[in-house]
């Protein structure tokens, strides 16, 4: 499939992306939880956590933030057992 570059200014939006070319917007995303559904961009927003990790977009909940509780803490290595989040000392 042969990509076709639009003019400035001439774009043809669905949403966040332009129908004609690869490009996309910060606006208009169509979301689904955290994940745009048409671009795949990832808010901070609306995660759905399976313990300390998102099922939807794969982030992880940092410890001393306000979901730290739910981490797995390994005490000799630091490792999070369920996500594998290592804490930096």
């Amino acid at each position: 499939m042969e990509i076709i570059k639009c003019k400035p200014f001439k774009h043809k939006w669905e949403g966040c992306k332009c129908k004609s070319c690869p490009k996309t917007r910060n606006k208009n995303h169509d979301w689904d939880g955290c994940v745009c559904t048409k671009c795949g961009k990832v808010r901070n927003e609306q995660h759905n956590w399976d313990g300390c990790k998102c099922t939807r977009c794969g982030s992880v909940k940092v410890r001393g933030g306000s979901y730290c509780s739910e981490h797995s803490w390994c005490t000799d290595c630091q490792m999070c057992d369920d996500c594998c989040h290592v804490e930096l000392r």
